[in-house]
This record gives structure tokens, C-alpha cells and sequence, in this order.
């Protein structure tokens, strides 16, 4: 009897084992999320994903190489890495505004100065002797063996043989600072030239009056109040201010007030300098006024008009740049040579520029 009941256990234990491993394989081995599974394991370990994933894994460790590798050489040559820098940042930067300058150069043949915004202006007016500058630079890079003198005497004078592309913040200003202190030095023979030609005025003798009241207080050191400047404009269209009638020393000290060469077309030069000033004079108020300028842009707008900006607060730029913008309204062709007179009637006694001058 108790050999029975042992079988009968021992079956009942077997029995039930087998529904349970029945029931486990039912609920977890379904051929078709074995199917998936192996087929996502087949995808994931496929020759093209393996391949596309040691790429990515090769491209990845590549890549830290080569920022640690310059991280190496910046640490180990300082003075290569830089001039390595600034010749390639300085290049893309003075190719992409040549282009731009391409640009702009066939619109103006077209169409004229008038259709140009005031970065157009900007650009088109200062490229041209960016790319005289550079041109020696250009021209012996390619000759054999010139890189190992033209590359150090530009990083030695990178004044006269590199453009602003390449001048650092620091040398950006030094020069700006450097090149309008030279201008200052003409500003007095200028005004000598006008108060020398005073008795050749033709016109009544209210004008005049007002005239010789707007040179008394320059020569003051007082700045003529706006109204008055306005009034005599009609002066400087005709003899003796007009540009013609103006004498060939008057005309060498102009010149180098704009930061020009005495060479040759001095008159005509001169009258293409005043109408370009004009129209960017008109694009900064059509474009919301000085206000709307950047810092940067603010001060070179006021270097280019005679003011030295540096050490001056922001609002009285902004102020003088728009008072500036007002006269040049006043202007047309017959006047250009008032517009070019402007930054000795309102420059001339202005604190930032005497300090500098006297530097």
C-alpha cells in the first residue's frame, strides 16, 4: 500500500511539473518575438551597420586628436599658432568683403551710389585702399621662397602692409588714433586758409558779419552755434570757398584732413569724398539716426567725420554725429566744399581732439 501511494505521488509531481513548463513556454517562448529579436540582433550586428558604426567611432576619436593636437601646438609654438591665425582669420575675412565689394561695384556702375545702405557705403568707400594696401602682400606670396621675408615685414609693419582684417582690437585703435592725429595737424593751415580769404567775400555785409562772428569763435575756441553755420553755407558756393577757386595750398591741407593723397585730380578726388559722405550721412538718418548705430560704428563714423572719439560718453557722440547729419541736409554739389570745411567749423575746438593733438 505505501508503495502505491509513493508511485502515485511521484506520477502526481511529475504531472504537474510538465503543465508548468508547458505553461512557461506558453507564455514566453513565442516564435514570433524570438523571430524579432533574432532579427533585431541580426540588424543591429549586419556588415553595413558595423561598418557605419566603426566609421562614426573612427570620425569621433579623429576628431579629438586634432583639437587636442592644435591645443599641443598652441602650447608648444604660441607665437606660430597665432601668426598661423591671424594670417588665416584676416584672409577669409578681407576675401568675403572683396567679394562683397565685387558686389556692390557692378550695382554702383548700373545704378549709382544712391541705391547702396549705409554698410554698402561703408564698404565701398574703404575697400579700395584695402586692396592697394595688401597688394604687394598678395602679389610675392607666391614667389618661391618669399614667404620667409613677407610674412615677418607684414607682421612688422602690419600698418602699411596689412589691412584691418588682420590688426588686432588693440592695433585697431593704436592706428585709428595714430592716422587722426595727423589729420589734426591740418586743421589750423585750414582754418588760416579761411580767415586769409575773408576780404575776397563777395556778399552783403550781414553775411559777412555772421561769417567773420563764426571764424572769431572758432579762433576762440568756442564752437558757432548751428543757425549761423547754416546761414553762411551759400559762401562756399561760389569764389573764393567755392572747390575751385580754392588755392593749392588750402587744397594740400584739405586733402590731408580726409587722410588723402596730394596727388593728382586733387579737386575731383575731394568732390567724390564729399558726395560718398553725404550719402552715408542721409543712410544713417534713413535708417533711424545715430542711435541706431553701434558702438564701433558710432566711433568710426565720428573718425571719418574729424572727431576723435575715444574718452567721449556715448550720448554726446551720438549728439554731434547727429548734428553733423542735419548740416549735411544743407549740402548739395554746388556746396560740397562746405561739407568738406565741416570737420574744422565743428571738430576743431572739441576737448577729445585738442587733448589728442597736444598728446
Amino acid at each position: 500500500m505505501s508503495i502505491f501511494v509513493r508511485s502515485s505521488t511521484r506520477k502526481l509531481e511529475t504531472l504537474t511539473c510538465n503543465r508548468w513548463l508547458i505553461r512557461r513556454r506558453g507564455k514566453h517562448d513565442n516564435p514570433k518575438i524570438d523571430n524579432r529579436t533574432s532579427n533585431s540582433k541580426e540588424s543591429k550586428f549586419s556588415t553595413p551597420n558595423v561598418k557605419s558604426s566603426i566609421n562614426e567611432y573612427a570620425l569621433s576619436k579623429f576628431s579629438k586628436y586634432v583639437s587636442g593636437f592644435a591645443d599641443v601646438l598652441e602650447k608648444k609654438f604660441p607665437a606660430a599658432m597665432k601668426v598661423y591665425r591671424i594670417f588665416t582669420v584676416g584672409t577669409k575675412d578681407f576675401v568675403q568683403d572683396f567679394k562683397e565689394y565685387y558686389k556692390i561695384n557692378r550695382r554702383v556702375s548700373y545704378s549709382g551710389l544712391k541705391i547702396l545702405r549705409r554698410k554698402e557705403l561703408e564698404l565701398y568707400f574703404t575697400m579700395p585702399r584695402n586692396i592697394i594696401q595688401l597688394t604687394p602682400v598678395i602679389l610675392f606670396t607666391p614667389v618661391p621662397f618669399s614667404n620667409y621675408l613677407v610674412f615677418p615685414l607684414a607682421l612688422m609693419f602690419p600698418k602699411y602692409l596689412l589691412t584691418s582684417h588682420y590688426w588686432s582690437l588693440q592695433q585697431r585703435a593704436k592706428f585709428a588714433l595714430e592716422d587722426h592725429k595727423q589729420r589734426l595737424q591740418n586743421f589750423e593751415p585750414v582754418f588760416n586758409c579761411l580767415q586769409g580769404r575773408t576780404s575776397e567775400l563777395d556778399c552783403d555785409e550781414r553775411l559777412k558779419k555772421t561769417w567773420l562772428s563764426v571764424l572769431g569763435d572758432i579762433g576762440s575756441g568756442l564752437q558757432p552755434p548751428v543757425q549761423e553755420l547754416i546761414q553762411c553755407s551759400i559762401l562756399f558756393s561760389k569764389p573764393p570757398y567755392h572747390l575751385k577757386n580754392l588755392k593749392s595750398s588750402h587744397l594740400k591741407h584739405l586733402l590731408k584732413v580726409h587722410n588723402m593723397h596730394s596727388g593728382w585730380r586733387k579737386r575731383a578726388r575731394l568732390a567724390r569724398r564729399a558726395e560718398i559722405i553725404q550719402l552715408m550721412d542721409a543712410a544713417i538718418k534713413k535708417e533711424g539716426g545715430a542711435e541706431n548705430l553701434t558702438f564701433d560704428e558710432l566711433k568710426w563714423a565720428c573718425f571719418l567725420r574729424g572727431l576723435n572719439p575715444v574718452n567721449v560718453k556715448n550720448e554726446e557722440l551720438v549728439q554731434w554725429l547727429n548734428q553733423w547729419v542735419q548740416l549735411s541736409e544743407k549740402v548739395d554739389e554746388k556746396t560740397y566744399s562746405l561739407l568738406l570745411h565741416y570737420p574744422i567749423l565743428l571738430a576743431y575746438n572739441h576737448p577729445s581732439n585738442w587733448f589728442l593733438l597736444k598728446s
